[in-house]
């Protein structure tokens, strides 16, 4: 293996049998995150990528979403309801679902765009570009408009384009998109690509055939990574919290900008049956400053010439300006390729940029990497943090002595890594804090090496490094040890010094930062310690807070990690996590993009909301014969000495949406074990709240929080597997009155009175009349689960066609058709039943056992 070729490997290979999935799952789909984390852990630049057949997952999704939905409840119950209340009320909100792995790579400051990366179909208007190749593209979710942008579209180069890119003996050229960043202020992406030919900008990942005339054969001949710089088109500010309906801005017809043009190292290789497709990553690892002005990233190639030229071409430290003459955009940073200055192997890597792009921090193994500068005290090569100060033109500032400062100074033994500095943003933005995990008890200056990581916060002012927290072996009930901490700045309160740290950990801390010594106390006492993400002032005593709620991941999958990604606020964080269900819907326990808000909280209400169905307003009691249910539309009732601060109708309701309602909506949230409710409405007169209980909700005792501008109202709200209720012809819920059910036969539906035969007009044929019966509480159950009542006769069976969700979040649609026994039947009741093993959810209320208050339909 060549160290600074920047080689990725891409195995693809067919889904096996979900057991088999499940044990393998640090090598599913698409898992970048995984191996990049491998890649900075070994310091390699050759990642191996699985892929499980996308039409194997979809079905293994579809499969579980029932029994998640009805039965897998029951296994995880107690796991969700061991922590009652976390130290924040926050709201999880799940951006992404697709059956392949999507990873969230950055956010913007002001917690309006995630950027990510994912091999799904995930873009809310495909009709402009999709992802139905399944190929690794830039996506951009924009939480004021509520929708998914695919930025990149990209086909890889195939041996036959008629046959499947997932296949690696057809892939020709592998082309990928991945590792984005956005700057603060929402205006510029930057990733790295191989979507382009030769000539630069003649074609770039905005719309990329690897199959089109000509290009194949460039691509064999070069092939490698570039960096590119795309421009978000122009928003206009908004107010998040109000839910309200943005503009639409497509945010997918910005502008690409090429930022390198270089040779590969080696031309790519063909996938076979026997071995993976090839890729240089030769340019890669993007970093942007606040507004986009400076770009920092790394380089195997010599992009200035004569700086990094073979045989060393080495991993190199590189900025570029787009604002500069062309001429001048590129400056080398680092040049650690020098004979007699380096051993064997020498790397720099995970750049990171202060907000004015003035100063540069890394890791290196180099001994003096940047360029001209002394005072380098890295004899053994080891993985030492440095930074590097530079000027607007891009050129180092400084002495020699002034220009680089080497961060820790730690030794090595047996080749174990002594500091982690992880990709992402590790640098505040005033350029004066950076952020890492080490095993050295004083890395600024030596010190012992520890057996497990702390988190550190180093002041370039006073040069000292702060140790947050306990180490990762310091609990001992955390089987497996802690995982990768990614800590990070936040609350930035409108300037460029940050106030907080933001990390994740698996441990069990109490507030102070320790471990605590009893199992039923602490922040993180569930025994499977999953991973959650905390906060912690970064002066004064520590004091740590719990900013998730995350319930117990699924240990069958392996350990479950996740990297906050923060915004200038700490209310505002995107991040992955696996092999979890949050309340999303989640059920292929896959990598996908969250959104975690925590609103503000002034006060606490001690009132106790009622809820009740949102089709017939049957109430939901505190017993599991009338719970709520996954994927129900509910309403809450707040009594009136705590009141509603408005009445709100959200806009733009639709399944294709992310998220597919508000989960805030003039200041309001809702959260079911801490996952988002999406808000229909709020009523200040009537002081209810419309909203669908999350479709990855378990059964149990769920705990409900409702937020109306900072004023919290905590209660529970029992879960049942489902709770199927009909709606009716009027908007108003209520019981009785009219069902609303259509005959579908033709395209315009129509409603009561039916007859039991109707002509189908193409062709026109005398047909058993179709019904369509629309209904709440049924989220994921297979028609076989499905029976009808009309008056006395139970339709079931093959007589049920079809049970689908409709473009609104929480209504579904049931299919039926219509049997001749029905015939003169007149005005009759109608009742929905689920059966799930020996266990009946039914649409009628308990006390209505004549069906004398259920709703109606008239039959002829």
């Amino acid at each position: 293996m060549n160290a600074t070729s920047g080689e990725i490997e891409f195995t693809l290979q067919t889904a096996p049998e979900l057991a088999t999935f499940a044990a393998n799952n640090y090598n599913s789909t698409f898992n970048l995150a995984q191996l990049h984390k491998a890649a900075a852990d070994k310091f390699r630049n050759t990642i191996k990528l699985t892929s499980k057949d996308f039409s194997r997952r979809k079905l293994v999704k579809l499969l579980l979403n029932f029994c998640t939905t009805l039965c897998l409840s029951v296994i995880f119950a107690s796991s969700v309801t061991t922590n009652v209340f976390a130290q924040s009320d926050s709201v999880v909100g799940q951006i992404s679902s697709s059956p392949v792995n999507s990873f969230a790579r950055d956010i913007s400051g002001d917690g309006r765009f995630v950027v990510f990366e994912s091999g799904g179909d995930l873009a809310t208007d495909k009709s402009v570009k999709n992802n139905a190749d399944g190929n690794i593209e830039i996506f951009l979710f924009d939480y004021a408009q509520r929708r998914i942008f695919q930025i990149t579209n990209t086909k890889s180069a195939l041996a036959n384009a008629a046959n499947s890119s997932l296949d690696p003996a057809n892939i020709r050229v592998l082309i990928i998109n991945t590792r984005p960043t956005i700057s603060n202020d929402g205006r510029f992406l930057a990733f790295h690509s191989n979507a382009t030919t030769t000539v630069a900008n003649n074609t770039n990942p905005g719309s990329f055939d690897g199959n089109a005339t000509g290009v194949p054969a460039a691509l064999e001949a070069d092939g490698n990574t570039e960096v590119f710089l795309y421009q978000i088109p122009a928003t206009a500010p908004f107010d998040l919290t109000t839910g309200a309906e943005a503009p639409l801005t497509d945010l997918s017809l910005g502008t690409f900008t090429q930022a390198t043009n270089s040779t590969a190292s080696r031309p790519p290789v063909a996938g076979s049956t026997t071995n993976p497709p090839v890729v240089r990553d030769d340019n890669r690892d993007a970093a942007l400053n606040d507004n986009g002005s400076v770009l920092s990233f790394v380089s195997t190639r010599d992009l200035v010439m004569g700086m990094n030229a073979g045989p060393e071409d080495n991993s190199e430290i590189f900025v570029y300006l787009p604002n500069a003459a062309e001429a001048s955009r590129i400056k080398q940073i680092t040049r650690t390729g020098l004979a007699g200055n380096t051993p064997l192997i020498v790397f720099n890597a995970n750049p990171t940029v202060s907000a004015d792009g003035l100063r540069v921090a890394f890791i290196s193994t180099g001994n003096n990497p940047v360029i001209g500068a002394s005072g380098g005290d890295n004899p053994d090569f080891n993985e030492e943090i440095f930074y590097a100060n530079i000027d607007v033109n891009g050129d180092l500032s400084g002495t020699a002595a002034t220009r680089q400062r080497q961060v820790t100074k730690t030794t090595s033994a047996n080749g174990v890594v002594v500091n982690l500095f992880s990709p992402g943003r590790r640098i505040s933005r005033d350029g004066n804090l950076l952020a890492f995990e080490s095993l050295s008890d004083n890395p600024i200056s030596g010190g012992t090496n520890q057996n497990g990581y702390g988190t550190y916060v180093y002041d370039a002012t006073t040069n000292t490094a702060r140790l947050f927290a306990a180490r990762g072996d310091a609990d001992s009930s955390a089987m497996g040890g802690d995982l990768r901490r990614f800590p990070t700045f936040s609350d930035y309160n409108n300037t460029t010094t940050p106030q907080t740290l933001v990390f994740t950990s698996r441990l069990n801390f109490i507030a102070n930062g320790t471990i605590s010594a009893a199992a039923t106390e602490g922040l993180n006492t569930d025994a499977l310690r999953p991973v959650q993400i905390y906060s912690v002032p970064l002066a004064g005593a520590p004091t740590l807070t719990r900013i998730s709620r995350f319930a117990a991941y699924n240990p069958n999958f392996g350990l479950a990690d996740s990297q906050p990604l923060a915004s200038n606020s700490s209310r505002r964080i995107a991040f992955n996590l696996p092999f979890t269900e949050l309340g999303g819907g989640n059920f292929d326990f896959s990598y996908e993009t969250y959104y975690l808000y925590t609103p503000a909280s002034t006060s606490t209400a001690a009132d106790a909301p009622t809820f009740a169905t949102g089709a017939s307003n049957n109430p939901i009691a505190a017993t599991f014969a009338t719970g709520a249910s996954p994927g129900l539309l509910t309403t809450a009732t707040l009594t009136a000495a705590t009141g509603l601060s408005g009445t709100i109708t959200a806009q733009g309701a639709s399944q294709t949406r992310s998220f597919v309602l508000p989960i805030e909506l003039g200041g309001v949230s809702v959260t079911v074990n801490n996952a988002a409710a999406g808000i229909y409405s709020i009523n200040s007169t009537t002081r209810q709240i419309s909203f669908v209980v999350p479709i990855g909700t378990v059964n149990g005792t769920a705990n409900v929080v409702i937020n109306d501008n900072g004023k919290i109202t905590r209660t529970t709200l029992v879960i049942i597997g489902a709770q199927p209720d009909i709606f009716l012809n009027s908007d108003v819920p209520a019981s009785g009155g009219r069902a609303r059910v259509r005959n579908i036969i033709n395209r315009v539906p129509q409603p009561e009175p039916f007859t039991v035969t109707a002509f189908q007009t193409r062709p026109r044929t005398l047909v058993p009349t179709r019904l369509r019966v629309f209904i709440t509480g049924v989220q994921g159950a297979p028609t076989s689960a499905v029976s009808i009542r009309i008056g006395t006769i139970t339709i079931s069976g093959a007589a049920i066609l079809a049970l689908t969700q409709t473009d609104s979040p929480g209504i579904y649609a049931i299919d039926f058709t219509l049997p001749a026994t029905l015939k003169g039947a007149g005005d009759v009741p109608i009742v929905v039943t689920l059966t799930a093993g020996t266990t009946t959810f039914v649409s009628r209320q308990n006390t209505d056992t004549n069906l004398t208050i259920a709703p109606r339909i008239r039959i002829l």
